[in-house]
């Protein structure tokens, strides 16, 4: 869904990298792009029952996007935003 090239490693770090750099349209490393001013939205659907099989899982997502946000070169927290359905 997110278009990452094809050498993305499949790993926490990775995904790190990419989402680090949704708002670089020179070289983009997704097919999403948002502007400086936009937020990303994660919708996470059926989240219950992904929060019960793969617990892990959510709290891996949720402690990545907020590093992604921190590492953010304008500071601003909602860079990306995770909505759970």
């Amino acid at each position: 869904v997110m278009g990452f090239p094809g050498y993305y490693g499949h790993n926490w770090d990775a995904w790190i990298d990419c989402m680090s750099c949704i708002d670089y349209h020179e070289g983009p490393m997704t097919h999403i792009l948002i502007d400086p001013d936009e937020t990303l939205e994660i919708i996470v659907r059926d989240s219950e029952k992904l929060r019960k099989a793969c617990p892990d899982l959510i709290k891996d997502l949720e402690e990545c996007t907020a590093f992604v946000n921190e590492r953010a070169e304008d500071g601003r927290p909602d860079y990306l935003k995770i909505t759970y359905r």
